[in-house]
């Protein structure tokens, strides 16, 4: 399946950095949140079987398009509204990185 921003749209709506699901399939009821917590701090939406970030989700749902690498701007995994997030590349998401455990 090709996701593009009119699939996304016609399964989700967005409210205030969340996408919350139009459609009723298996366990899914409409209304419903849409997205699991992962381990890294990340929230993941299964679509027919394939994973996906929801930030990324909610990026293409408003800009049309994926683009390589996107940032939370004020550096929180879980903060998906799109004023916070941006298009950048691999370089410039690498400057928001914090300091290591280990860093004496």
């Amino acid at each position: 399946m090709n996701l593009d921003s009119d699939k996304i749209k016609q399964l989700f709506e967005y409210r205030s950095g969340e996408l919350f699901w139009k459609v009723k399939k298996r366990r899914i009821v409409a209304g419903q949140k849409a997205g699991s917590l992962r381990k890294d701090g990340y929230f993941q939406v299964e679509i027919e079987g394939k994973k996906y970030l929801l930030h990324r989700l909610i990026f293409l749902y408003h800009n049309d398009y994926f683009p390589d690498c996107i940032d939370h701007i004020n550096g929180n995994k879980s903060d998906n509204r799109i004023e916070n997030l941006r298009s950048c590349n691999f370089g410039q998401n690498r400057l928001n990185v914090g300091k290591r455990k280990d860093n004496t």
